[in-house]
């Protein structure tokens, strides 16, 4: 009967006397087993009590027949500061360390806060101050310095006082090129300056090339004596010179002083009328004198006929009784007393638009400005028929028709005779009008009522009244909604003063 190894008793500790002999099954042979044959098929590498040497890290082991100080307590308890005590030498950069045994004063701070403060506390030997910068759109305030490789100068560029955000831009470059700056001795290549907007300073005698004998003295004093030796040729008239070599006599004398006398030695002929001067050789009798105070005395004795009419004058050689006095006081009364034929009497003169006339005696039947009119009139009253107006309507709102000023204290009695046509010729009407008025001391006010009868009338709304808007009397009418209706008008109308 053979025994199997899960048949084994379980306990916690098995002596070898406790294990009677088993049979171990391999294939189709059985053989006797003793613990040790057991032990050895089952765990060929002995534990440190049945073994000698050490167990290999190939099988699970270290290798070593010992740890190192403090490997243990790491292994135990893997802490930073048992990993400290264990470790105889700084872990290398190779290996995820530092390869350093400290670090320098403030790079513990940094790792643990990585500020630009920090970097910049913990770094020795930088330069400048501020925060850490980087590659894309840095931010550097106040000025930085380019030194050379030899650390022996540096250019130190400051930005000018600043008023708003501005954009540099750096132009692409086909190749190297050299950066121009203001004050310092360069050349330029391949520049186009902007004349209206630049100003060049150019040194003539040191800057130009190419100039004629004596441009550049000009150019550098520009002096009439100067310019005189640079031109080769007269400088022509069209360009602002003479084109002579040499003035005529007393030219110069003239040009330099250019009075009357200095001119007249220079002209060998009189200068004519089509320049500017006389063409005279002499002036007439008193010219001068007048010339040289041109009063209307003066004047009068310079001239030997009446001045034309047609150059300003009159022709006469004497003005009307009181023409004199009314040109020079150009009122009514003196009109009046020049005239020689006038008719009427007072003083003020009339003219067309509204005068005052006080009881006129007319003559047939004169016609009117304004509403054309016929007049007759006596001491106190006035009589006038006016031509007819006209108005056309197309709706329904008083308009007014005619009208006329009642003068001031005065009664009048008005009548309108008024008539109408549709533009059709459908429909037609007639009416009188007839009201009477006063105006006292420049208040107007109607008398009565005023009468409209009606002729003839095609429609009802159509209608033709009188009223009056302070001194002015009107010939009101009313048309038709959407109607076009021509109204025409003659007013006869009778004033009485007191």
């Amino acid at each position: 009967m053979s025994t199997k190894i899960s048949d084994l008793p379980v306990a916690a500790s098995v002596a070898l006397s406790d294990i009677a002999p088993v049979v171990i099954v391999s294939g189709p042979t059985t053989k006797r087993a003793t613990f040790t044959v057991i032990r050895t098929a089952l765990m060929p590498v002995a534990l440190a009590s049945e073994v000698s040497g050490t167990l290999p890290a190939a099988n699970g082991g270290t290798g070593i027949t010992a740890l190192g100080t403090g490997v243990a307590t790491f292994l135990g308890t893997p802490s930073g500061a048992n990993l400290a005590s264990a470790l105889t030498t700084a872990l290398p950069d190779t290996k995820g360390g530092t390869g350093l045994t400290a670090l320098g004063t403030g790079v513990a701070t940094w790792l643990g806060t990585p500020s630009s403060a920090n970097l910049a506390a913990a770094v020795t030997g930088e330069t400048g101050s501020g925060a850490l910068m980087f590659g894309t759109s840095p931010t550097i305030k106040t000025d930085f310095t380019v030194r050379n490789p030899g650390d022996t100068f540096g250019y130190v560029i400051t930005p000018a006082a600043i008023a708003a955000d501005r954009t540099l831009t750096l132009p692409l470059l086909a190749g190297n090129d050299t950066l121009v700056t203001e004050a310092f001795a360069q050349t330029l290549t391949n520049k186009t300056i902007a004349g209206a907007s630049n100003t060049l300073s150019v040194r003539i005698a040191n800057d130009v090339t190419g100039l004629g004998t004596g441009v550049a003295t000009f150019l550098a004093t520009p002096s009439g004596a100067n310019l005189a030796s640079a031109l080769t040729t007269a400088l022509p008239d069209t360009k602002g010179g003479t084109g002579l070599t040499a003035l005529g006599t007393g030219v110069a004398t003239w040009l330099g002083t250019p009075s009357g006398a200095n001119l007249a030695s220079a002209l060998t002929t009189a200068l004519p009328d089509t320049k500017g001067g006389t063409g005279l050789t002499s002036l007439g009798t008193g010219v001068a004198t007048w010339l040289g105070t041109p009063s209307g005395a003066n004047l009068a004795s310079a001239l030997t006929t009446a001045l034309p009419e047609t150059k300003g004058g009159t022709g006469l050689t004497a003005l009307g009784s009181g023409v004199a006095t009314a040109l020079g006081t150009f009122s009514s009364a003196n009109i009046k007393t020049a005239c020689t034929d006038e008719t009427g009497s007072g003083g003020a003169l009339v003219f067309a638009t509204s005068p005052t006339i006080d009881a006129p005696t007319l003559s047939g039947l004169p016609v009117l400005s304004g509403n054309s009119a016929s007049t007759s009139n006596n001491a106190k009253g006035t009589a006038v028929d006016v031509n007819p107006v006209n108005v056309q309507t197309t709706d329904a709102t008083v308009t007014t028709l005619d009208s006329f000023t009642i003068a001031s204290n005065s009664a009048v009695v008005v009548s309108w005779l008024v008539t109408a046509i549709k533009s059709d010729s459908s429909q037609a009407a007639a009416y009188s009008v007839t009201a009477c008025f006063r105006n006292a001391a420049g208040t107007a006010a109607q008398v009565g009522t005023s009468t409209t009868t009606i002729i003839g009338e095609s429609d009802s709304v159509w209608d033709a009244t009188i009223d009056n808007s302070t001194t002015t009397i009107r010939l009101r009418i009313t048309g038709k909604a959407a109607t076009t209706i021509q109204w025409t008008s003659i007013l006869t109308r009778l004033t009485v003063i007191p």
